[in-house]
């Protein structure tokens, strides 16, 4: 077990060292409980609720190893009066090791309507990317390497994000684009570094998700969903979800995703204003016998509006 907690490091270091000379910041974190606040990876999805919403999501990876990665994710959004607008604000904080990253997103959404139940909405989300990586404090042997004796100061870039979203009774298929534009960050000289933005198709993701939701009985309700992930640089993920909600109180669900991970799902329908989910991931391959898994918490809160539906159908929000 040491040798391998020694090989993870090394691989860590290497991997700083690359950072310290050529960074591309793309990171897109795993959420297991996206299908809950969708609005989270695609910011059309802003335009299929008739209600101010939000959630605080939570998640610690890999328990039990060192400086493994930690999210925090803020997301609110309400629609704009008795119109087709939605506005929404994402920040999301994320820790890697030495390295720290933040984004902050103002997004908005326009609903089209194709037909009585039937809408489309598009988004578009404008994008504060800070990043910043303690070098200095990267364990090593040689205590005056130069690549790991500074730091990389916080470095601001810009991004933005764009999705499609169509939606009707029990039903929704969406399209995200977390990064339209390819951040990087470079070293001009030993501890000078410099952020620069341009775009690259090659660079882009997609986020394909669905969902689809039916009566089992008169108490329990079905809720199947799936989303598909290309990330470049990396094969394509895939994410199968089943949830099934009991007496429109409690859910209970399970996911498996391509990367060899096992997911439970809890979903709690604290009110009508709150719910509260909790899903623990189990990791499989060379990784499984050094954590104990990865946790995730979400809060969901919603005040409904009592006043006459703008979206007269039931999109599944899970």
């Amino acid at each position: 077990m040491n040798t391998f907690i020694r090989t993870l490091k090394q691989c860590y270091l290497f991997f700083l060292l690359v950072i310290a000379t050529n960074t591309v910041a793309q990171n897109t974190p795993h959420y297991s409980l996206y299908m809950l606040q969708q609005s989270i990876i695609n910011p059309a999805a802003l335009g299929s609720y008739n209600y101010l919403n939000g959630a605080l999501l939570f998640k610690k990876q890999w328990v039990g190893i060192d400086k493994a990665p930690t999210t925090f994710v803020f997301d609110i959004n309400a629609p704009l009066g008795k119109t087709n607008n939605a506005l929404g604000l994402n920040v999301v904080s994320d820790k890697f090791g030495y390295t720290s990253s933040s984004q902050i997103t103002v997004n908005y959404a326009y609903r089209v309507r194709l037909s009585y139940k039937n809408f489309i909405s598009f988004g578009l989300g404008a994008m504060a990317n800070l990043y910043s990586a303690n070098l200095s404090k990267v364990p090593t042997k040689d205590a005056n390497d130069p690549l790991l004796n500074g730091d990389i100061a916080t470095q601001f870039t810009p991004n933005f994000k764009f999705g499609a979203y169509y939606f009707t009774d029990n039903f929704y298929f969406g399209l995200g684009m977390p990064n339209l534009l390819t951040n990087k960050y470079v070293a001009s000289s030993i501890n000078n570094y410099s952020a620069s933005t341009s775009f690259d198709y090659n660079q882009l993701h997609f986020f394909v998700h669905s969902g689809w939701q039916t009566n089992l009985g008169r108490n329990v309700k079905l809720m199947p969903s799936v989303m598909l992930k290309q990330v470049a640089g990396a094969p394509l993920q895939i994410d199968a979800n089943v949830q099934f909600m009991l007496y429109s109180k409690l859910g209970i669900g399970a996911s498996y995703r391509t990367m060899g991970t096992y997911i439970g799902l809890l979903n709690i329908q604290a009110s009508k204003q709150l719910n509260i989910a909790y899903a623990y991931n189990y990791h499989t391959g060379a990784l499984s016998p050094y954590t104990s898994g990865s946790h995730e918490v979400l809060l969901g809160f919603k005040l409904i509006n009592t006043t006459k539906k703008m979206i007269p159908v039931d999109c599944p929000h899970f």
